[in-house]
């Protein structure tokens, strides 16, 4: 499904399972809707509505070449729940996604039932509460695409997984890497507009006034967005409960398994069961 923003720009969803209280997720730089493992969401959608979206640039969304703002992927958010007529849902983001979650929240603040923020940050690079990644690492991050969709794949999981996770050379990826190369690929300028985004999140003073349950999860080997940054964010949004994944990576949904997925429920389950 579609809906198509104030800008005329067309955001690809979808909705898995039909009970259960909405479930919003939304993807890291570059990711989109094939980065989600199936039987992740399958697990979610037995007990929630889950809506996947392509932000703007990735997948099936519209690819604008005009500068992208994170106050317009918080609107492309919400015009989705405008869609499918919600007027509050769980908001999950990671990385990139972590951060629309935040503006999300802190913008439609009575939109949000909670927020499940996954290896971000409140600010990013430049900021001095920001742990910034090795200088390698954001060389690598913000490289050009070489135009081997395979190699490139391959390269930036060497950044998001850990090295024990890929020498297993398990089933995981290569499904992970088959559903990924399935699904529409990205023009490369879109990566240098969403990383010019996220230059302008900075959050810092914002999500202390936030006042939705929060759940916050890291890998802590996490080499893109070091663990730091959500123990900071943690810090700042009140009663906010933080779970770190000992030897997990950027990526620690993929890596982590059932047990992160578990954990996600569980933290949904105590929401729904308070009457609002």
């Amino acid at each position: 499904m579609y809906h198509t923003t104030a800008d005329q720009v067309a955001i690809y969803y979808e909705v898995h399972g039909q009970s259960g209280t909405p479930l919003l997720m939304l993807t890291g730089m570059g990711g989109d809707i094939g980065d989600w493992l199936p039987e992740q969401i399958e697990e979610l959608s037995r007990r929630h509505q889950v809506i996947l979206v392509d932000n703007r640039g990735v997948g099936r969304s519209d690819k604008p070449t005009a500068p992208y703002s994170m106050g317009q992927f918080a609107a492309d958010t919400i015009g989705v729940l405008n869609d499918l007529h919600l007027e509050q849902a769980h908001i999950l983001g990671g990385s990139l996604g972590g951060m629309i979650a935040q503006h999300v929240a802190v913008h439609y603040p009575a939109r949000v039932r909670s927020l499940i923020l996954c290896c971000t940050a409140a600010v990013t690079l430049g900021h001095p509460a920001f742990v910034a990644p090795t200088q390698e690492v954001l060389m690598a991050l913000t490289k050009p695409p070489s135009g081997n969709r395979l190699q490139d794949l391959e390269d930036g999981w060497k950044l998001c997984f850990t090295p024990a996770f890929l020498e297993q050379k398990s089933e995981r990826l290569t499904r992970m890497r088959e559903n990924a190369l399935a699904y529409p690929d990205s023009p490369p300028y879109v990566g240098k507009l969403q990383f010019e985004a996220i230059l302008q999140h900075n959050l810092y003073e914002p999500v202390s006034q936030l006042l939705c349950p929060t759940l916050i999860q890291v890998g802590t080997a996490d080499m893109l967005l070091p663990a730091e940054n959500s123990r900071t964010l943690a810090r700042l949004i009140p009663g906010a409960h933080l779970i770190e994944y000992p030897g997990l990576g950027h990526r620690f949904l993929e890596e982590g398994g059932e047990p992160v997925i578990n954990d996600i429920l569980a933290f949904l389950a105590e929401i729904d069961a308070v009457s609002f």
